[in-house]
């Protein structure tokens, strides 16, 4: 083998293995990059039958997407007194019903035999408190909005995603107080405490009594839609 030749051997001996190790980096980078890491953020789902969305919320609180007894989000569902599990019928100021939590002026989110959400849609799911509907008009666009006719606030999330309350009223009896399309009112677990005949609730109106969108207190014996929350 002439000089020439063996000194092109050699050459090739020492690159031949560079070149390979440099390939395979290639390679291995190519691949992290088609195929990366990413965390998935779950953004909705169900929980016992009921559909839930994550707002962003910095609590990180879920949302239902509908209230109890509707099938859809602008359904107006079932009307329910402070504190009562059922569905209201006679609660007028006269015939409310003195429930435990009425007596007690107590919180109770959560309370199987108080909470309608609790005993409707199952253990995960409860009555939003006062600190919930206050995060909602902290972090949260709410504006005044139409749903397949019905007319309500669509409130958006810190990451973009929305709910919508229909504007459903309010009853005393089977007879509305306040009427639909014009108020809006839910209430939440969160009783007054300067006096045990209110308790709040998230109120949107568009009326001259008391317009816009906020925390509210109202005579517990009123009955209102519920928009249910998960249990952390």
């Amino acid at each position: 083998m002439n000089s020439n030749i063996k000194q092109l051997f050699l050459i090739l001996l020492l690159v031949f293995p560079i070149f390979c190790w440099g390939q395979g980096k290639v390679t291995r980078n190519a691949s992290k990059h088609l195929n990366p890491s990413k965390k998935t953020i779950v953004t909705s789902g169900v929980e016992n039958g009921y559909e839930w969305i994550d707002l962003g919320l910095p609590s990180g609180t879920k949302w239902a997407i509908h209230n109890i007894g509707a099938t859809s989000p602008e359904g107006f569902g079932k009307y329910f007194a402070w504190g009562e599990p059922s569905e209201s019928t006679k609660n007028t100021y006269e015939n409310y019903p003195n429930t435990t939590a009425c007596r007690e002026n107590t919180d109770y989110s959560g309370k199987e035999n108080l909470d309608a959400a609790t005993q409707i849609w199952g253990e995960k799911w409860i009555t939003p408190n006062l600190q919930n509907i206050q995060e909602l008009l902290s972090c949260c666009k709410i504006e005044w909005s139409e749903l397949n006719g019905y007319i309500g606030v669509t409130v958006t999330g810190p990451n973009g995603k929305t709910l919508f309350f229909p504007a459903a009223g309010m009853k005393t009896s089977d007879q509305y107080h306040w009427n639909p399309q014009l108020y809006g009112a839910y209430w939440v677990s969160t009783p007054s405490y300067t006096d045990t005949r209110y308790a709040r609730m998230f109120l949107f109106e568009k009326s001259s009594y008391n317009p816009g969108i906020n925390a509210h207190e109202c005579w517990k014996a009123f009955a209102t839609p519920i928009r249910p929350i998960l249990k952390k």
